[in-house]
């Protein structure tokens, strides 16, 4: 089933699917560390690139230290791919859903109206379009991106600290192209014996 499922589907590049399980690798393993939620599943075996497919637990998930963690966890891809790649892709930008843009939207709303902003914090403000808000108030960007280079640095440090797992995760990622949940577990666990061909 699985080969009739791809059959009409070009294979991916080598360089290109690589990249895509290192990314996806560095997505799961920041999930995982920081403790955000259960992992269901990744797959690098999508005609536009990678999935995660993570849950997010509701304890705790209205404080800050949470949301700090979630933006880093959307960095991780970003950062994962500096680490072993040394260089990033357009994978993590791009459109109104990609990683990017959705932790600069989650920034932006700690800023402004999520009650932790360093300006006013007090003030509830809607910003229904981030893009008008940020170039309209470069010290707003500013405050926003130093958020996300924070949270990088996190994901960065995550990661280094679990190199060894991000490397065994993306070599079995890269070879079975899809991965559940249970067994993604087991090798942030050390728990697995998954074969590599």
């Amino acid at each position: 089933l699985e080969d009739a499922v791809r059959m009409n589907r070009p294979e991916l590049p080598h360089d290109m699917r690589w990249r895509f399980a290192v990314h996806e690798a560095g997505h799961a393993i920041v999930h995982h560390v920081l403790k955000l939620g259960p992992i269901h599943g990744i797959t690098i075996d999508m005609p536009d690139g990678g999935y995660s497919l993570l849950a997010f637990q509701r304890s705790g998930s209205d404080t800050l230290s949470y949301r700090k963690d979630l933006l880093a966890m959307l960095l991780a891809g970003r950062a994962a791919e500096q680490i072993v790649l040394c260089s990033v892709s357009v994978g993590s930008a791009g459109s109104d859903d990609s990683d990017l843009a959705r932790a600069t939207r989650l920034a932006l709303a700690l800023e402004r109206s999520l009650g932790f902003g360093a300006v006013q914090p007090l003030l509830y403000r809607d910003d229904k379009d981030p893009t008008l808000v940020l170039d309209a108030h470069p010290d707003l960007a500013a405050r926003v991106h130093a958020r996300l280079d924070k949270a990088l640095a996190k994901a960065t440090d995550v990661l280094n600290g679990n190199r060894d797992k991000l490397d065994r995760l993306t070599a079995v990622l890269f070879e079975q192209q899809a991965l559940d949940g249970e067994t993604v577990i087991d090798i942030l666990d050390d728990r697995t014996s998954v074969a590599i061909r």
